[in-house]
């Protein structure tokens, strides 16, 4: 944890980001922790949320929910709230955007302002990327049920991952997703069509600017995405 916060203090010197963290574990009873991790990371940056302004909350963690899911979801995003992190829900399926919902209502935390729903497509348990065309309607009816299931003022994103992540990207963009995330971590290759293998993280960013401004939607600065996202930074 340490060296995360040396590594976001070096950060912060040169320009500004907007931090979003798993810090979930499995625990040994067979249920999940949200809550440890989280605290160590704000421990390490002297109580500042600077390296965890938001936290992932996953729906499921795997392809099951561990026992006590719930009630550990809750202790997690009600430690979230009150140290100023802000919880990102990364559902994997439409059925898992419903349960997200009744246990958020259920438990009275629906009020976040706003909430944050993000969809994991081609991730491991998440929406499969791997049929044409098959991979972008199951996107665009997921979107469409999530906005219909949520507020008005719900952020909604897309986080893609395997060889189709950018025509994925793209559509989520084109659909006026709110967040997208892209990067090396969790795939390799530029095009689906293509073995060409992405050297910079930054490669794919510039890629994604230059698609949004070609449909004329306006990139976030991190103090705009704080504020679409409900993030104060401490």
């Amino acid at each position: 944890m340490d060296l995360l916060a040396d590594i976001y203090r070096r950060i912060f010197d040169e320009t500004d980001v907007v931090s979003v963290q798993h810090s979930w574990q499995l625990t040994a009873d067979d249920s999940i922790d949200y809550v440890d991790m989280a605290e160590q990371k704000l421990a390490a940056a002297d109580g500042s949320n600077r390296c965890i302004q938001g936290s992932v909350v996953l729906w499921p963690p795997f392809d099951s929910y561990p026992k006590r899911y719930t009630e550990r979801m809750r202790e997690g995003v009600e430690f979230y709230r009150e140290h100023d992190i802000k919880p990102i829900h990364k559902v994997r399926s439409s059925y898992d955007t419903r349960r997200l919902y009744r246990d958020l209502e259920s438990h009275g935390l629906l009020d976040d302002d706003p909430l944050c729903v993000f969809h994991d497509m081609g991730h491991p348990f998440g929406w499969p990327l791997d049929q044409d065309p098959w991979m972008p309607v199951e996107m665009i009816t997921g979107l469409e049920q999530t906005k219909q299931r949520f507020s008005d003022d719900t952020v909604i994103g897309v986080c893609s991952g395997g060889r189709n992540w950018l025509p994925i990207t793209m559509e989520a963009i084109m659909r006026g997703v709110d967040y997208v995330r892209i990067g090396i971590e969790d795939y390799y290759w530029m095009y689906p069509h293509k073995d060409e293998v992405i050297q910079r993280n930054m490669d794919v960013v510039n890629k994604i600017i230059d698609f949004c401004e070609i449909l004329g939607r306006e990139v976030a600065t991190p103090e705009q995405a704080r504020d679409i996202m409900g993030i104060e930074l401490t």
